[in-house]
């Protein structure tokens, strides 16, 4: 079903619940003599207003708008950051390290359903971050309240397409959707602005009919953007809405407003938070999205979720978590049909819609942050402040350190000797854009760890500041995400040589990873290719690692690493890979003969056979012990790797002992992870770079 089509059922639907609702409010009001077909008439307007005004999306530059009813993910509310129980940055950090995680918000808080909530609560504040979600699960309440409740046995609701269903929402209301930003020009009066609604559909005696709802207590009031009324205006706005809900207290209440704007204004509400989205979600959102014809012929869906959980996408799917990107996210894929290989250009996109698109699409304020600080400036200042605590490994703020970071910022920056309020611009960031949120009180981290990666990223894109991230940070596996987004900013062959040149020296004070680089450089035959000579490098050096897993007595994952990096060079020579961990007599000989058959080596491969057969157990291996068996699988183990020219010491590889390496091997991949990420390398570079992998000699001065 088309938009167009869902948008008219709706209305159709929503007309029917609306008249019903008001003639009972009419009965209840003693106004049974009003003129029905009129009032049925008006609520028809009523109904198609609301739906074409409220029932739709058209956000992030949409082509066409998208009906609320089809996309709509239910929501999931917490208790307010705000009183959880954090004390302290330090407090913070233990907690986000200790459970090794990459989000920050809410994710072990219990959850609520938002329109259990609802129906359980008469006065609800809606808490959010910007694009969290506030203003449609407002806009799809109301929605839900023109749906017909199954205790009707009405003739209106007997015939119904295969799409109808009841509404969740259990209060016989008729909804009222008022965005609060409209009190900039207008008046403040609700009576006013709820009359109007009425009178523009051409109800009759609208002002009473109003006036009766409210007093029996038959309105759903939905007040969408106590942060969008600008400030002249807000203590007036706040008592106006307090007055109003205890005169009308009966009727049910719905508000929305920032998490960080919100200052517990409203006491005779309670206020819940809107979780960030979980996985379910988000697999609902994307089966909702991608509900046209040609996705679901192309499965769509399945592969945009497919792609978005994959491990090398886990920064991408916290984006994700937030509605308002994950909107950005499937309108990105929808392009493609896959995710940009350059995740830096999806992560600037979505900053930008952070700090400038969304508020400038829902008309917020628009005020300048500051009078100078334009949005290159302020990502300027948002990238010194994530890589100067990047550096120092926080991801925890206090205000006043991050009071004082604005402030030596701009002061340096801007050259401004008079006293700067970086309160206002601090609270601005975090209100009007959301990039910076406080987590407890006075304890602020950006709202997401991938935008702080991002930022930087972003700071460290100079020559000289990446010659010495490199040399401090090269073999940080937190720092792995930096490098590929610095790789994807621009051209990569001056970051990619400083990183190969800095892998080279790696190799000098390091004697286990360094011997083991020079004997698969020494006993592996050149390819045709600087990439095949690479991909033949790794591969000898992977043969060890296979081999000596078990040799201790410990597992030795590292060869999963220089196979993962085989894949990343050359995903065509997957097949290498496909040899067995555990040897026995009868895997022995094919490996060998693959090894022959490959003609990487000079080795004298009878010999070796030979060798091998004379290692006969004693007993079939199923008949053997464990131990026993383990014995003579090491044994075939080490006589396979002398056979390939390991002496003794290089034999002697422990868990400890093969650190260096396995740091090594990791360097290596995230030099072919950054050319893969990286905007553009040139040829030259990359058969450079393929030259230094798994190589040492003289060094080279690339």
């Amino acid at each position: 079903m088309s938009w167009t089509e869902a948008q008219k059922e709706l209305s159709d639907q929503g007309a029917k619940t609306a008249f019903q609702l008001a003639w009972n409010i009419c009965k209840q009001i003693g106004k049974k003599t009003w003129e029905k077909v009129q009032i049925e008439r008006a609520m028809s307007r009523y109904a198609e207003n609301y739906v074409h005004r409220h029932g739709q999306i058209k956000v992030l530059g949409m082509n066409e708008p998208i009906s609320l009813q089809t996309i709509y993910t239910d929501v999931r509310l917490i208790s307010p950051h705000y009183r959880r129980s954090y004390e302290s940055v330090e407090q913070l950090e233990r907690h986000f390290r200790d459970k090794g995680l990459r989000r920050f918000h809410g994710q072990h808080m219990e959850r609520h359903s938002g329109i259990d909530l609802v129906n359980k609560k008469s006065f609800i504040n809606i808490l959010g971050a910007p694009g969290a979600g506030k203003s449609t699960f407002l806009r799809r309440m109301g929605l839900e309240a023109l749906l017909p409740r199954p205790s009707w046995e009405n003739v209106y609701f007997k015939d119904v397409s295969g799409s109808f269903r009841w509404s969740a929402f259990l209060h016989e209301c008729l909804p009222v959707f008022i965005e609060l930003r409209r009190f900039k020009n207008d008046p403040i009066s609700l009576p006013s602005i709820i009359q109007e609604e009425f009178a523009i559909c051409d109800f009759p005696n609208s002002a009473e009919f109003v006036n009766g709802a409210l007093e029996n207590g038959k309105l759903l009031i939905l007040l969408d953007g106590l942060d969008e009324v600008s400030s002249d205006k807000l203590d007036e706005v706040i008592h106006h809405i307090q007055d109003f809900a205890d005169k009308y207290k009966d009727n049910r209440y719905i508000t929305s407003c920032r998490t960080a704007f919100y200052n517990t204004y409203l006491q005779k509400f309670t206020d819940v938070e809107l979780a960030e989205f979980d996985d379910e979600q988000i697999v609902q959102f994307a089966n909702n999205w991608f509900t046209a014809e040609v996705d679901r012929r192309n499965k769509t869906a399945k592969i945009f979720l497919e792609q978005l959980f994959e491990s090398q996408n886990i920064p991408i799917l916290e984006l994700a978590r937030t509605p308002l990107l994950l909107t950005f996210l499937c309108l990105t894929f929808d392009d493609t049909q896959r995710f940009p290989a350059n995740r830096t250009s999806l992560y600037r996109r979505a900053i930008y819609i952070l700090m400038e698109k969304w508020a400038a699409e829902k008309r917020v304020h628009n005020v300048p942050i500051y009078r100078d600080l334009h949005i290159e400036l302020e990502t300027e200042m948002l990238a010194q402040i994530a890589a100067d605590a990047f550096e120092q490994d926080k991801l925890f703020f206090s205000e006043h350190e991050l009071l004082s970071r604005i402030s030596d910022f701009l002061s340096n920056t801007l050259n401004i000797s008079k006293t700067l309020d970086s309160r206002a611009i601090l609270e601005a960031i975090e209100i009007q854009q959301g990039l910076l949120v406080e987590r407890a009180t006075d304890v602020f981290s950006f709202s997401h760890l991938t935008i702080q990666e991002y930022l930087t990223a972003f700071y460290y894109h100079s020559p000289m500041r990446v010659a010495r991230l490199v040399e401090n940070h090269l073999f940080d596996e937190k720092w792995r995400e930096v490098f590929l987004l610095i790789a994807g900013m621009a051209s990569a062959d001056d970051l990619l040589m400083i990183m190969s040149n800095h892998l080279l020296s790696y190799l000098d004070s390091h004697a286990v990873a360094r011997n083991y680089v020079l004997w698969a450089e020494t006993v592996t035959r050149q390819g045709k290719t600087p990439l095949e000579s690479a991909v033949r490098r790794v591969f000898t050096l992977s043969l060890p690692l296979r081999f000596k897993r078990y040799e201790y007595g410990q597992e030795l994952r590292i060869h999963n690493t220089a196979e993962e990096l085989i894949t990343s060079l050359s995903p065509e020579h997957s097949e290498l890979l496909a040899l067995p961990e555990r040897l026995t007599l009868s895997r022995v000989r094919p490996v060998v003969n693959r090894l022959e058959n490959l003609a990487y080596y000079d080795f004298d491969f009878s010999a070796l056979k030979n060798k091998m057969s004379q290692i006969t157990p004693k007993k079939p291996l199923s008949s053997m012990l464990p131990g026993s068996r383990q014995t003579h699988q090491r044994a075939l183990a080490h006589e396979l790797l002398r056979g390939l020219c390991l002496d003794d010491t290089l034999l002697e590889l422990t868990k400890s002992k093969s650190i260096p390496l396995q740091n090594y091997l990791q360097v290596c991949k995230l030099i072919v992870d950054c050319k893969s990420a990286a905007l553009r390398v040139s040829n030259s570079t990359w058969d450079t770079i393929c030259h230094s992998l798994v190589t040492y000699g003289k060094k080279r001065n690339i």
